[in-house]
């Protein structure tokens, strides 16, 4: 991403067509490549790979009540949320620039945060395998979260 542009908003999250994105990004984005560097914060413990996608602070700080509790769990590399969210840029793309951070905070986020507390309360290994093998398969184009 460029780090400014002269008509960016400053957004801190992203939609489809964002000005900020630059075409190797798009390319990066699009196939989910780059998260591969959160490999590193997977084999560091700071991560998992099956767990809720950290969030930027901002956000995570106005979660209230049942919701908060996802702070207490280890963060992960994909989650239910994230495939089922997995092209959240193109949603967030429907909403006035102005009104998409507030959108975010008030809509997807809390489906978000939901969906994957529910996950963390009935996670097991097979349900891992399920997410990381259906992630591998969105991925690859063959699954549509």
């Amino acid at each position: 991403m460029y780090f400014s542009t002269g008509d960016s908003l400053g957004a801190l999250i992203t939609r489809s067509g964002d000005c900020r994105v630059t075409r190797v990004g798009r390319w990066l984005r699009k196939l989910k490549l780059d998260e591969l560097p959160q490999f590193v914060n997977v084999l560091r413990g700071d991560m998992s790979l099956v767990g809720h996608r950290p969030d930027m602070l901002k956000f995570m700080q106005t979660l209230t009540g049942r919701d908060r509790n996802i702070l207490s769990f280890r963060p992960g590399i994909t989650s239910p949320a994230s495939l089922r969210f997995r092209n959240e840029e193109q949603e967030l793309a429907k909403v006035p620039a102005l009104e998409m951070e507030q959108f975010y905070v008030t809509n997807l986020l809390p489906q978000k945060i939901r969906m994957d507390l529910d996950y963390t309360e009935r996670a097991t290994l097979a349900t891992d395998c399920r997410i990381l093998l259906r992630t591998v398969l969105s991925v690859l184009g063959r699954h549509r979260g």
